[in-house]
């Protein structure tokens, strides 16, 4: 468990750069924040605000963030490791080159963003807003994708093998080359206005 808690405090354009943050952190400001390699291992965040923030190549490992907002935030190259963002708003943000392994982003928002080649693989994004996604050649095998919402985004040349795809929504998404299941296929063909050419 986190030793401190900070609560209703602003860190806006704060230094983190390289250092090693712990605590418990509530309805904190994290505004133009820079994390650049710092390392955040075992760190609590619940309705913090991390707009604008650079987190280039931080690892993030056992941390909680429960409504958090990360639009606009920089996380190039950035390691996200057994990690819950549940209901995370990262619309805007990049991710370019961002690793993330064994994390659990349900319910976050991700709408427009950018996550071409990312590999996704066995985490749980149930519930995920993707629409108008870039997801070209990105790795969602073995994925929960349960509910989540891939309407308009473009999945050509992704891996889809293996996911748990209940309730998920793929109308209007681009599939071309994408690597199915006989069980994803199935399940998908019910929906309309799929393209696959």
């Amino acid at each position: 468990m986190p030793e401190e808690l900070y609560k209703g405090l602003r860190f806006d354009g704060r230094s983190f750069y390289g250092k090693t943050v712990s605590g418990a952190f509530e309805g904190c400001s994290f505004r133009g924040a820079d994390f650049t390699e710092a390392r955040l291992t075992g760190c609590a965040f619940a309705d913090c605000v991390f707009r604008g923030a650079r987190f280039n190549s931080a690892h993030i490992e056992r941390c909680v963030f429960t409504g958090c907002v990360f639009c606009g935030a920089n996380l190039f190259l950035a390691e996200l490791c057994a990690s819950r963002f549940m209901g995370a708003d990262f619309t805007e943000a990049s991710l370019g080159g961002a690793l993330v392994s064994d994390c659990d982003l349900s319910w976050s928002n991700l709408t427009g963003v950018s996550l071409d080649g990312m590999s996704l693989c066995k985490n749980v994004l149930e519930g995920v807003s993707f629409r108008g996604c870039s997801l070209k050649k990105a790795d969602l095998s073995g994925c929960c994708i349960k509910k989540a919402d891939f309407t308009g985004a473009d999945l050509s040349g992704a891996l889809l093998t293996g996911c748990e795809a209940e309730g998920a929504d793929l109308r209007e998404a681009r599939l071309a080359g994408a690597r199915i299941d006989t069980a994803f296929a199935v399940y998908y063909a019910l929906f309309s206005g799929m393209r696959f050419e």
